[in-house]
């Protein structure tokens, strides 16, 4: 029913709304990874306890009357009435322990009929009606898990059961409600219980013991608000309405309305409702786009118990987004919401807690947190499973279990499918099967992910699992490319440049240079050089490169330039400095350079050590130098010292 909101880790952000049933309790960041569970036979404490003696019965009326004296005053709608029957239902649920008065009153709880509001009663009163099999206990229960309310734990495992059940039983789970939307046949605006309306909407909104029908969905959401949209009697149902509207569910699409009915909702109090307002204004739909008033509309929800807000605020938080960029808070919103159940936001503290991003670093608690959203089915979560047993983080690793989570994931995420297919491609943990792969491959790339279009690019270039297509490998790069993937840009430029395809390659090297490839930095670089040989932006590029980890390559480039006084001022110190860190990475020019600017200081036993290293990797300059140095040769000729190639 509702679209839940996919926020980042590493990987790719994706925002939807929520229904009108979204909310989490507050508690401390070390609780993030427990989870409270409720006893079957629990109820609200300053009630009597279901089973006393029936000697303090105040009225000899037996539980059924109790329960229909009730329910015909709650079925009444009139305000004096209704205290009178959550009385009635009291006497009946608790001291008589009636099952159809426990998941009445259980209503009556979660709605505020006769009542205040009591999420955590209404649970109870639930879990204790089902347990002799009431059909509406089981409605409301696989509502609940599945969405949540303040004080009231998500889990989608648990739901997944109650929708079982009421599926088992069928349309006999919603026939209370339907008696109380049809109470006796009369005028709507006169009949309409709204709580029962809007459950019905529910219903046939996620096909609870009923056909999925959207229309009826809509229908029953306009019912329970009695068609008066300005003054809703349930902002609940006004909220789900908008969501409708917003969606093209059952009616035609109409987003600025949606908005619209979205703020009167959150006016009259409805907390997920703040939180779509804040996301219609984080994305700009409905409304001009506006962070700030997205976090503004975000905290009046999660300061409420709003488990979706809290997670859309751990998540501004980390990145500085419409809010000063603070990390430790981040991960205090994220564990609001994962206490909550709230599965993305287990997998979002799951992250921070397994690479240290506001809390101190710790793998194995990572993992938990995603075995607790894996196993509600949250794909992410599976996939950053797998990803762990493949790579040995908080686990010991094993790629047979690595493949187990991507294969769980791989249905609906596009990280799995491309992990799965690097899997079957190389044969680890699994057998091998590149044509597979390339079908996995396939699947991610339609969808837009860069890595898989990169994979599928390289799988036909080489024939891999398919038959081997240069323009096809091309024409997936440049999808890549254009959707903004850096490695890919720089691919790009590299094809242009030995001439595979045609094209600028400055161009691509310029825009991956922009998108912070320390590759393509190297290579613009380079090219620069080579052009015009003034060197400024190539220097800047080259130092940029460096800043950011960059290349041994990048190092030698940079000494040559400081060494000459191209593109800066020269200086033979900074220069060696460099050539120096160059060589300890690994650049064979950079050991031959450092070699000659030792030599050239007279220290030859330096000089011998470095051209000792790159001679070993093959270079010819080298071991030529080295040769003349070990047989005595130093250099001089006619005075002078042999000039080194460059």
């Amino acid at each position: 029913m509702n679209l839940l909101r996919q926020l980042r880790r590493s990987d790719v952000v994706d925002a939807n709304l929520v229904t009108s049933t979204s909310h989490l309790k507050i508690d401390a960041l070390s609780s993030a990874t427990s989870k409270e569970k409720l006893p079957l036979d629990s109820s609200p404490s300053k009630y009597p306890p279901l089973h006393k003696d029936h000697k303090d019965l105040f009225y000899d009326l037996n539980a059924k009357s109790e329960y229909d004296f009730g329910e015909s005053l709650l079925l009444s709608l009139l305000p004096q009435n209704l205290k009178q029957a959550s009385k009635h239902l009291k006497k009946a649920a608790f001291k008589l322990n009636y099952p159809d008065a426990q998941a009445l009153l259980g209503l009556c709880y979660e709605f505020g009929l006769g009542v205040s509001r009591d999420n955590k009663s209404a649970e109870s009163l639930y879990l204790c009606a089902a347990k002799s099999n009431i059909g509406l206990a089981f409605v409301r229960l696989a509502v609940l898990r599945r969405y949540s309310r303040p004080g009231v734990h998500m889990d989608r495992v648990e739901a997944d059961e109650w929708f079982t059940k009421c599926r088992e039983m069928g349309e006999i789970c919603v026939a209370w409600l339907l008696k109380a939307a049809e109470k006796f046949n009369l005028p709507v605006d006169k009949s309409n219980l709204s709580i029962a309306n809007y459950c019905l909407g529910v219903c046939y909104h996620d096909g609870i013991c009923v056909a999925p029908d959207a229309f009826k969905a809509f229908t029953y959401y306009q019912r329970a608000l009695n068609y008066n949209l300005d003054e809703p009697t349930l902002p609940d149902a006004l909220t789900n309405l908008a969501l409708c509207l917003h969606s093209g569910t059952g009616t035609p699409p109409n987003i600025t309305l949606a908005f619209r009915l979205f703020h009167t909702a959150a006016t009259h109090g409805d907390v997920t409702a703040m939180y779509n307002i804040g996301h219609c204004f984080e994305t700009g739909v409905g409304v001009a786009k506006s962070l700030e008033d997205a976090v503004m509309w975000y905290y009046k929800a999660a300061e409420r118990g709003c488990c979706y807000a809290q997670n859309c605020l751990g998540y501004l938080c980390e990145e500085g987004l419409g809010i000063e960029q603070d990390a430790v808070r981040a991960v205090q919103f994220y564990s609001l919401a994962a206490d909550q159940g709230m599965a993305w936001a287990q997998c979002n503290l799951g992250f921070c807690l397994q690479n240290g991003i506001g809390v101190q670093k710790d793998e194995v608690a990572g993992i938990r947190l995603f075995m607790m959203a894996a196993v509600q089915g949250h794909s992410r979560s599976q996939h950053n499973l797998g990803h762990a047993y493949h790579h040995g983080i908080g686990v010991s690793p094993s790629l047979p279990t690595a493949v187990h989570w991507y294969k769980l994931s791989s249905s609906s995420n596009i990280f799995a499918m491309h992990s799965l297919g690097y899997c079957m491609q190389h044969g680890l943990g699994t057998h091998a099967d590149p044509t597979f792969a390339v079908t996995l491959y396939k699947r991610a790339a339609d969808r837009g992910h860069a890595p898989a279009q990169l994979a599928l690019a390289a799988c036909y270039r080489s024939g891999i699992g398919v038959s081997q297509n240069s323009r096809a490998a091309a024409t997936w790069v440049r999808r890549a490319a254009e959707g903004g993937n850096d490695v890919a840009m720089h691919m790009m430029g590299e094809m242009t440049a030995a001439g595979e395809i045609k094209g600028d390659s400055q161009m691509w090297f310029r825009r991956a240079s922009t998108a912070g490839n320390v590759g393509a930095m190297v290579r613009l670089a380079g090219l620069l050089l080579e052009s015009d040989g003034t060197g400024d932006e190539a220097v800047e590029l080259l130092r940029s490169a460096i800043a950011r980890g960059g290349s041994g390559r990048a190092l030698t480039i940079l000494g040559k330039c400081v060494l000459e006084g191209v593109g800066c001022d020269v200086d033979t110190a900074e220069a060696m400095t460099l050539f120096e860190r160059a060589a300890d990475s690994g650049d064979v020019e950079g050991m031959v350079l450092l070699a000659r600017c030792l030599e050239d200081s007279t220290d030859v036993e330096g000089a011998i050590e470095w051209y000792q290293k790159a001679a070993a990797t093959g270079d010819p300059r080298a071991a030529e130098r080295l040769m003349m140095l070990s047989t005595g040769l130093m250099g001089v000729v006619d005075e002078g010292f042999v000039a080194l190639a460059a």
